[in-house]
């Protein structure tokens, strides 16, 4: 088949389009596409589409995907403040509503982004191709905005940034550190980026599942643009240029990958052309690759030492003497690459939705090789708040045991991983592991493409 493909943005004419940036925001007025990347859509989600597959370049169409990246890549943004009504049947999602913007709770954003794919579904199963463009293009701009190192990201407010890291001139003070289009990072800068080779992942073979990683993989994603803040309003104050573009070519090239796994989970799902090598890895989830809820401590929460105001550690333990050392039993060989260290006492929480999209967890569990010789604790597995699986207690010279949990099919699961110290159990000796956190997918008769909320 001849047809045109969507053009690659090669690293020239990327710095005119980013140098642009200020100017075409500036346009904009007062639009809330100010407070995130503004312009920058446009490159994240056309990096995106040119990544994906011949067969989903046919499958959507060129004309519309160029469509996706550039008319219909700030709709809610032209529909904030109920200024272009015509615009609402796109973006008044059952859910969170018309605040496509940001990360929100877990049970309305998972409906939010299930109505915004099976719109695109239904739209390409009906020949309309078009408007199928601008609910992906809804969706796509819904995941990119947490990305920016901005006030859709921070944990923290303008005040607050301020009266950590002063401005360093009447220059930086006259900008926003995270708010509006003279933001001190989005405002000019320039992304030197190669032409970099990407393989879009498939996120999910059903509705579902499909939703619920890309709810985490948005959790991520503003996790990820909200740690690197400090250091690009550090190169800022500093003047520090070459700092502060790598900093912007770093987060925009993470959205850009997560967009085209969007983009291309949904084409899998609209057009039933599910790859079965990719679906077959999909079967269990790395639990330690998701952020836990309570991954920053409530102010004035301490767990025992080692793990002394840090909640966890991921893919990596304490000793009691807080050296960080690779996961590991006593008594073993073998090194895991993935799950958690904690302390006594130590707690884990995730909430997984739809909770129907996993049926079982499983992991191995015990002391880290370095606890003390007194230490001895229990792993308890919770569900809403209910113990479901339980192993110990457990000392160090038990090594690593296996740990299961059947998780039932509801809407949403509030799983908490326990580390319960037993009695006369010296807090500062363990150092307990969660390893290769896993779970599992159930059937798919139990998880299907097109469920009702």
């Amino acid at each position: 088949m001849n047809r045109q493909r969507v053009p690659w943005i090669g690293a020239r004419a990327l710095s005119v389009l980013m140098m642009a940036l200020v100017v075409m925001v500036a346009i904009s007025g007062g639009a809330s596409s100010a407070l995130a990347w503004g312009w920058g859509h446009k490159w994240i989600t056309q990096w995106a589409v040119e990544r994906l597959p011949d067969w989903q370049q046919d499958y959507f169409g060129p004309d519309e995907l160029a469509k996706l990246s550039d008319e219909y890549r700030a709709i809610q943004d032209t529909y904030s403040g109920s200024k272009s009504a015509e615009l609402k049947p796109y973006v008044d999602t059952p859910g969170v509503g018309a605040r496509l913007h940001d990360v929100h709770a877990i049970g309305p954003s998972v409906v939010s982004i299930k109505w915004l794919v099976q719109q695109v579904i239904d739209r390409m199963a009906a020949g309309e191709p078009d408007e199928a463009m601008k609910y992906l293009g809804v969706l796509c701009h819904w995941h990119e905005d947490p990305g920016s190192p901005t006030a859709h990201a921070s944990p923290i407010s303008e005040s607050m940034w301020r009266w950590l890291l002063p401005p360093a001139n009447d220059q930086v003070q006259s900008q926003s550190y995270i708010y509006g289009y003279k933001n001190v990072g989005l405002d000019v800068y320039e992304m030197h980026t190669p032409d970099e080779a990407y393989t879009p992942r498939l996120l999910g073979s059903t509705l579902d599942e499909a939703a619920a990683r890309m709810y985490q993989d948005q959790r991520l994603l503003a996790h990820f643009a909200a740690s690197r803040i400090l250091r690009l309003l550090v190169a800022v104050n500093d003047n520090d240029q070459a700092t502060r573009d790598a900093l912007m070519t770093e987060l925009a090239l993470y959205n850009g990958r997560h967009v085209a796994n969007i983009i291309y989970t949904v084409g899998c799902l609209a057009s039933g052309n599910i790859d079965a090598a990719e679906d077959q890895q999909n079967q269990s989830q790395d639990l330690a690759a998701w952020l836990p809820n309570n991954y920053v401590l409530e102010r004035g929460a301490l767990y025992s030492p080692p793990y002394h105001g840090v909640p966890f550690l991921v893919n990596q333990s304490y000793t009691p003497k807080r050296a960080v050392v690779p996961l590991a039993f006593i008594g073993e060989e073998r090194v895991y690459d993935t799950g958690f260290g904690v302390g006594a006492n130590g707690v884990i929480q995730f909430t997984i939705a739809p909770g129907r999209v996993f049926d079982r967890f499983e992991a191995m569990v015990g002391l880290h090789a370095s606890a003390g010789k007194d230490a001895r604790v229990s792993f308890v597995v919770e569900k809403d708040g209910q113990e479901i699986a339980r192993v110990g207690p457990m000392s160090v010279g038990d090594g690593g045991r296996a740990i299961e949990a059947v998780l039932a099919g509801d809407d949403k699961i509030d799983l908490t991983l326990r580390c319960e110290n037993a009695t006369g159990s010296p807090l500062s000796q363990v150092v307990g592991v969660w390893a290769s956190p896993r779970l599992h997918r159930a059937s798919t008769d139990e998880n299907q493409t097109k469920q009702s909320d």
